[in-house]
């Protein structure tokens, strides 16, 4: 009868829905200053152009990538201060979760894990690169995923 038991909660636990994150690292990495020294005079006013493009890949069974990519342009007086491109990413399990699901997971959900890792990346190499740094807004991928299904 223990045995049954055992046998049972196996079962259960075997058909349950499982999300889990393998991994999340830096995957790409890019930092141009080309004016540099000279650029480094004319610091008062620059602007900042952010661009920011998600992706992603099955890479095996249950298994998923998610990629964040980051490019920014900064500029001062029409000259290149610097160019950053990163690339965030994460490896993500799901057991037992149907395709819907899993799509709007790695849509939202593994996005909104992501981003965080990339904002503070992007911090750090600013302060490393002795730039002025920028705070990097939130991104609401809920609300993304929802503008995008409904069109």
């Amino acid at each position: 009868m223990k045995n049954d038991n055992y046998n049972n909660t196996q079962n259960q636990q075997g058909n349950m829905q499982r999300f889990n994150i393998q991994r999340i690292y830096l995957k790409d990495l890019s930092i141009e200053i080309p004016n540099a020294p000279d650029i480094f005079l004319d610091m008062d006013k620059y602007k900042v152009d952010v661009n920011i493009k998600v992706g992603g890949k099955k890479i095996a069974d249950n298994i998923f990538e998610s990629d964040i990519t980051l490019t920014v342009n900064a500029l001062i007086l029409e000259k290149i201060l610097y160019i950053i491109e990163i690339t965030q990413s994460g490896i993500f399990e799901f057991i037992n979760i149907d395709k819907p699901t899993i799509d709007k997971m790695l849509s939202v959900t593994c996005y909104t894990i992501i981003y965080p890792y990339l904002r503070t990346n992007l911090a750090d190499i600013l302060s490393r690169m002795s730039m002025p740094t920028f705070h990097l807004e939130e991104v609401n991928f809920q609300a993304l995923y929802e503008q995008y299904t409904n069109d």
